[in-house]
């Protein structure tokens, strides 16, 4: 499941694990980068190209993201001027995490 179209800002709310830290497996995508349980292409949400110097292209189970995006929107909520207003209105970064802790578990 890419996440393509989600903002970088969402992404990085989701606070990746440090490369260094991460298998063989986890580092190529084939394993969740916070449970290591094994992907495949219905189960993987695709976290997006890692700039560089430290390029990769991380991947996850769908419920750790969704549980990650979660704790990311109510961190992100409280100082966003939308999101933590109560106007219900919410700002992109918003949209996109409350979209991706959504996202059905495995």
């Amino acid at each position: 499941m890419p996440m393509t179209t989600e903002l970088p800002d969402a992404i990085a709310a989701l606070v990746l694990p440090a490369r260094e830290t991460l298998d063989d497996a986890q580092q190529r995508g084939a394993a969740c980068v916070w449970c290591s349980a094994p992907l495949d292409g219905e189960r993987a949400v695709d976290l997006g190209e890692q700039p560089l110097p430290d390029r990769w292209f991380p991947r996850a189970c769908q419920s750790c993201v969704a549980g990650r995006a979660w704790r990311g929107f109510l961190d992100h909520a409280m100082p966003c001027s939308q999101c933590g207003g109560t106007t219900g209105v919410l700002c992109d970064t918003g949209r996109a995490l409350v979209r991706l802790a959504k996202v059905r578990p495995c």
